[in-house]
């Protein structure tokens, strides 16, 4: 009788087992059927027996697992560290359903094996900070040895020290669809390189959203990193590293931080209304900042620090509380076809930066100036826009050795284009009309080029204050009152054959409306009423184009 009751309880528990492992199935959507399932009492293998461990139920399934396992975790709460060691899918049910707790001050996940997949967990409660400790850990303690082609997807990890942390981990491990709070950092890569990290929403860290350190050679698509209590997307000491349309809004400091990084490609990518700067970059050179949009950041749009021999190009840069782009000590950098419009001060900015190009970007309707020179040399502005800003088109202070060309600045409350304490400038082919008061502007500046210029239909065409030596020539005035000047300058050229900017065949002076004197020998250059100096307080135009 004994011998028969231990066989009906034996079929009992097979009974049982059976119908568990039936509904236990999951519905797996891609990849191979599980092998082994956990529940929060124990795990088993499909067809298996039921182990029973119900204080660390995943731990086990993973010590059973061997390689190329497949691991489902039900619904439940566990607490509990796990390490997996060897190459296995490890799947939760769901965010809403899994949620793995750190039962010690230690990762929750920590992976010392390549060619691991995590998804599907809430994971939360490495919280000891500055330790480093994380709810998904990549990395080997020893030096030199790395993790790699692990994916981490899908997952909600929140209220860690670190939301998800790569050590020596390189070769395409990648981090997608994951939803990341909460955590002192978001992701954070130390020396972990060629990694993808993509569509995660990385929000309300204490420090950093996503932080790259001595990394190089990963690539960032899709993040949303917002909120973030310092930047949303900081790399230090990180080159050659591609982000692309990456949206970084609303951070206490920077939307992108790059320092000491070089090399790196930012395509595509928004950084609107953060506290600081949209895109910052500190001594940080060669990287290509292309088509992304800088919005409402309470400082600048785009701002160079120290940074040299940059690319920006098409650039949207409106709406900033001081600069749309900004370069302070910044060097050979080039800036092509951007926007910056409607800043609070200037759309773009210059202060100690030398051999800069400047081309056909536009800097409209900025409350002080649209693009301004302060104590920066020998940089090319050239068919550059600044209409409509309410002080200043262009202005350049104590700023010397600089190149115009082909610019236009009309339609300001002051000045087109102010020159103060700057010398050794050449300014050609630039149109400056229907400012209301001074089209051209000159305090305390000496030697410099002015040439080819249109002027008209400002209430003052050029007035030198304080200026001696400037060389003014084959330039179109048409305005109320042409000219003021109290220095010493020279007006005109000596007569040379060459079509000249009213289609005359001699340079010589410039055109000026208002001057009634006559040509008697039909070179088109004025004979009578010479020299031109009306309101020229020394010398004048000797030979007046009409």
């Amino acid at each position: 009788m004994k011998i028969k009751a231990a066989r009906n309880v034996l079929l009992v528990v097979g009974i049982i087992t059976f119908i568990i492992n039936l509904i236990a199935v999951p519905v797996v959507t891609a990849g191979t059927q599980p092998d082994i399932y956990v529940n929060t009492n124990g795990w088993w293998r499909d067809g298996g027996v039921f182990n029973t461990n119900s204080s660390t139920p995943i731990q086990a399934a993973v010590d059973d697992a061997i390689e190329s396992d497949h691991v489902f975790v039900y619904n439940g709460t566990y607490t509990e560290n796990v390490v997996v060691n060897k190459q296995i899918t490890l799947q939760g049910e769901g965010v809403d359903k899994v949620s793995v707790t750190a039962k010690a001050h230690d990762h929750v996940f920590k992976l010392i094996a390549d060619r691991v997949d995590i998804s599907g967990f809430t994971i939360i409660g490495a919280m000891k900070k500055k330790t480093g400790k994380a709810g998904v850990f990549l990395g080997l303690d020893h030096p030199g040895s790395a993790v790699d082609h692990c994916v981490i997807s899908n997952n909600n990890i929140l209220n860690n020290h670190v939301g998800i942390f790569l050590v020596n981990s390189n070769d395409d491990n990648v981090l997608k669809n994951n939803n990341i709070s909460n955590n002192w950092r978001g992701i954070y890569l130390a020396s972990s390189s060629n990694n993808t990290i993509t569509n995660n929403i990385v929000h309300l860290h204490e420090k950093y959203g996503i932080h790259l350190a001595s990394s190089d050679d990963n690539t960032l698509t899709g993040n949303t990193i917002t909120s973030n209590l310092k930047y949303g997307i900081c790399l230090e000491s990180s080159n050659n590293n591609k982000l692309i349309d990456n949206t970084a809004d609303s951070n206490d400091k920077y939307g992108f931080y790059l320092g000491s990084s070089n090399d790196n490609t930012l395509t595509g990518n928004t950084a609107n209304s953060n506290d600081r700067c949209g895109f910052c970059l500190d001594s940080s050179n060669s990287n290509t900042i292309t088509d992304n949009i800088a919005e409402s950041n309470e400082k600048f749009g785009i701002s160079l620090i120290s940074s040299s021999s940059n690319i920006l190009i098409i650039n949207i840069a409106n709406s900033n509380d001081k600069y749309g782009i900004a370069l302070y000590s910044s060097n050979d950098n080039t800036l092509t076809d951007n926007t910056a419009d409607s800043n609070q001060k200037f759309g773009i900015g210059l202060t100690s930066s030398s051999n800069n190009i400047l081309t056909n970007n536009i800097a409209n309707s900025n409350d002080k100036y649209g693009i301004g020179l302060d104590s920066s040399n020998n940089n090319k502005l050239m068919n550059n826009i600044a209409n409509s800003n309410n002080r200043y088109g262009i202005g350049l202070i104590s700023s010397n050795d600089n190149t115009l060309i082909g610019n236009t600045a009309d339609l300001h409350n002051v000045f087109g284009i102010s020159l103060t304490s700057s010398s050794n400038n050449e300014l050609t082919d630039n149109t400056v009309n229907s400012n209301t008061v001074f089209g051209i502007g000159l305090t305390s500046s000496s030697d410099n080029t002015f040439r080819d210029n249109s002027i008209s239909d400002n209430k003052f065409g050029i007035i030198l204050h304080s200026s001696n030596n400037n060389l003014i020539y084959n330039n179109y005035f048409s305005n109320t009152i042409n000219a003021n000047d109290d220095g010493d300058n020279i007006w005109n050229t000596i007569k040379t054959e060459e079509e000249n900017i009213v289609g005359g065949s001699y340079l010589g002076g410039n055109y000026w409306s208002d001057y009634t004197g006559a040509d008697t020998d039909g070179d088109g250059i004025g004979d009578t009423l010479i020299p031109y100096n009306k309101v020229i307080g020394k010398g004048g135009d000797y030979l007046p184009l009409i």
